[in-house]
């Protein structure tokens, strides 16, 4: 997690030692093909209700639902249904795409799932136990270990567009990270994160890397190189982001850490390399300062509060901020602006071993999400800050432990294109994925909406 404070001793603090302590995730299995939950939101748009729920045996009609109400466009359509569970046990079919269970689930939006569900890239260097994928378990509990559990990109989706799951996918690749989080499920729906932008406020991003090069966001108001700034946005040349510790243009990564967090939330599905929760998502580059070679960081000057209000400003969707930072005025106000935006921030809680989030992590009791780090058996890091006692705090947990993604190309350090990090810094773009992926599904979802959503689907 990249750590900036006045006395400009900051580095790069990814503790690549760590004990797991204890397992994220419990309790007993449910069978979402047997039984399902009607989601719905209120008329105000900020709260998540859980309505009804439908035992499989009482062969009920689930009645389409707007749960916007205004005729929103969802990618996931609901439809009049029988829910028996006799037709359950005679077909295998699933309800909700009507497959069987043999059948390969490839959707039809876009053109990338079935290069998805048919070839994994090349992840030589991980390795995917068997038991790295996530239970089925739906969690509404607060612990101070690990907040409201385990972040579940299927289960956020769906409920974002008011069903209770989707249907299970069998394990993809060696993406150990992704299949814990149940991404797969939610790219064979053909939902991807496209025409979402990720803001990834960090080191810089090397956006000429093979892997991120066609999902980097692009200010195409600005023409690069002419001097002018002009969209009017107050930043001349920016036109792949800014750089709020040098306040120039270059957005470029020394370090890797930026770079190592773009790929989690968007490498692209290529057939090499990594691919990203959201691999069709856009990454906006927001670089909040130069690093030296130890990972230290030359501009302490550097305002977050206004790279945040540029990352709104200029379009993100979702920011990541794998960083620790002292809180002010400004910043506090800069996320309240974020979130009346519907901008959802997503905070790293931190690598201190403590027992709540600190720094800018702790604005999660208000704005945005926080989250911490486990390891590729569920289990929390050692060095992981947990939850804490404060139910108001919207705290997840994901891999966080020896996540391999892409590297910028530029740093002597790194043997190649690709390498390892632990921290809060890597579980973090999990869920700003995982984030990307639900506005992809339903656009229209507000900032409470998207926080209650995260943390009640979560596996807990």
């Amino acid at each position: 997690m990249l750590n900036l404070d006045a006395s400009n001793n900051s580095t790069l603090d990814e503790n690549f030692g760590y004990t797991p302590i204890a397992n994220a995730s419990s309790g007993s299995s449910l069978d979402s093909l047997f039984q399902r939950h009607e989601i719905s939101l209120n008329a105000q748009g900020d709260d998540l209700s859980l309505v009804n729920f439908y035992p499989a045996s009482s062969s009920e009609n689930l009645v389409e639902q707007n749960i916007l109400g205004g005729g929103s466009p969802l990618k996931l359509v609901q439809s009049l249904e029988q829910f028996s569970k006799s037709q359950h046990t005679t077909s295998s079919r699933d309800t909700l795409t009507g497959t069987s269970e043999s059948q390969p689930l490839v959707g039809g939006g876009n053109g990338t799932i079935a290069a998805l569900s048919q070839a994994a890239p090349a992840q030589t260097n991980n390795v995917s136990p068997s038991n790295a994928s996530a239970p089925s378990v739906q969690g509404f509990n607060f612990a101070n270990l690990y907040g409201y559990g385990l972040v579940d990109a299927a289960a956020a989706v769906a409920w974002s567009v008011g069903y209770f799951d989707l249907p299970d996918v069998t394990d993809w690749g060696n993406s150990w990270n992704n299949n814990m989080i149940n991404a797969p499920e939610v790219w064979s729906q053909g939902i991807t994160g496209q025409d979402v932008t990720v803001a990834v406020i960090d080191s810089g991003v090397d956006i000429g890397h093979s892997d991120l090069n066609d999902n980097v966001w692009v200010n195409t108001d600005e023409i690069l190189g002419d001097g002018i700034d002009n969209d009017g946005n107050g930043y001349v040349d920016d036109r792949f982001g800014w750089n709020f510790g040098g306040n120039n243009n270059n957005i470029l990564d020394f370090d890797g850490h930026g770079t190592h967090v773009a790929g989690t939330i968007a490498a692209e599905a290529n057939g090499f390399g990594v691919t990203g929760v959201a691999p069709n998502a856009r990454i906006m580059p927001v670089k909040i300062g130069d690093t030296d070679s130890n990972g230290a960081f030359t501009n302490p000057n550097a305002n977050l509060a206004a790279a945040v209000r540029y990352a709104v400003d200029n379009g993100a969707d979702v920011i990541n901020m794998s960083l620790s930072w002292t809180p002010s005025s400004a910043l506090t106000q800069a996320l309240a602006y974020a979130a009346s935006r519907n901008v959802i921030t997503v905070v790293a809680s931190g690598n201190e071993g403590s027992v709540v989030p600190t720094n800018l992590a702790s604005y999660s009791t208000n704005y945005g999400l926080s989250v911490g780090s486990v390891d590729v058996f569920t289990q929390v890091a050692n060095n992981s800050n947990r939850a804490g006692f404060d139910r108001a705090m919207q705290y997840v947990v994901a891999p966080g432990v020896e996540v391999y993604s892409t590297m910028a190309r530029n740093v002597s350090h790194w043997d190649n294109d690709y390498g390892r990090l632990s921290g809060t810094s890597m579980a973090a773009p999990h869920v700003a994925g995982t984030v990307a992926l639900m506005l992809d599904a339903n656009p229209n979802l507000t900032h409470s909406q998207v926080r209650s959503i995260v943390t009640n689907s979560a596996i807990g």
